[in-house]
């Protein structure tokens, strides 16, 4: 069923924050150096794979040292600025983050 109406839906959780003295882009240069450089194209690697241990070992080939895998990259900058809503966000005081989620499972 679909709906326009949000539904609330309640979690418990913790927000983790690191707080670091390296710039944005030393942070970003360090966490591609454990997740990868260049995202791995997943959906086009059943096509590409007879079996299903040819086809793990080739993911399994880019997991970094940290155990995850890097699978987009968003320049969030960009569609911010093309759908004009900086004028929503200005005079927040936020840094910028960088994060990688463990989707191996």
């Amino acid at each position: 069923m679909t709906t326009t109406n949000p539904r609330e839906i309640a979690f418990n959780g913790v927000r983790l924050r690191f707080d670091s003295k390296k710039s944005f882009d030393e942070l970003v240069s360090a966490l591609l150096a454990d997740v990868g450089e260049k995202p791995l194209m997943i959906d086009d690697l059943p096509a590409k794979f007879d079996s299903w241990e040819s086809y793990k070992a080739e993911v399994e080939s880019h997991v970094g040292p940290s155990g995850f895998i890097l699978f987009a990259v968003m320049n969030h900058g960009a569609w911010i600025k093309k759908v004009q809503i900086q004028k929503s966000i200005a005079g927040r005081n936020r840094k910028p983050a960088a994060g990688h989620h463990n989707v191996a499972s």
